[in-house]
């Protein structure tokens, strides 16, 4: 008995050690009182473009449904971060970005995920009202 009790208490360790997050897409909460009309709302930017971690589609679904149910618009934004594109949107949400390098390599330093001319595109958009999650 003890034997069976110890190989699943080892098979459990070794199942956890590979387990991945899994974004939980059935997540409906539901709004009372929306911001905004289904659609009518300001744009919602979700960061593609960086290598990273949650996306629009996958690990941010549920949070990606939750402001759509609140009526904002929501996009992916892949690429870089231009000044034009980023007019179309209020609110940018930036998550787990990566530098190309630190996909498949972890060893320091880290990179920033952005380049120079991105950052100040960033900084002045705030700055001329957008809002950065």
């Amino acid at each position: 008995m003890k034997a069976i009790i110890l190989i699943l208490i080892s098979l459990g360790l070794f199942i956890s050690m590979y387990a991945q997050q899994v974004a939980d897409t059935a997540y409906k909460p539901v709004i009372h009182d929306p911001a905004y009309e289904p659609g009518k709302g300001p744009v919602v930017y979700i960061d593609e473009g960086h290598h990273n971690f949650h996306t629009k589609e996958g690990r941010y679904k549920a949070f990606s449904n939750l402001v759509k149910r609140d009526g904002y618009v929501v996009k992916g934004y892949k690429g870089e971060f231009e000044k034009t594109k980023l007019r179309e949107g209020k609110i940018l949400v930036i998550s787990n970005a990566l530098h190309e390098h630190n996909v498949q390599d972890w060893t320091l330093p880290n990179p920033s995920a952005f380049k120079g001319p991105e950052i100040e595109t960033v900084r002045q958009w705030v700055f001329d009202g957008g809002s950065l999650f």
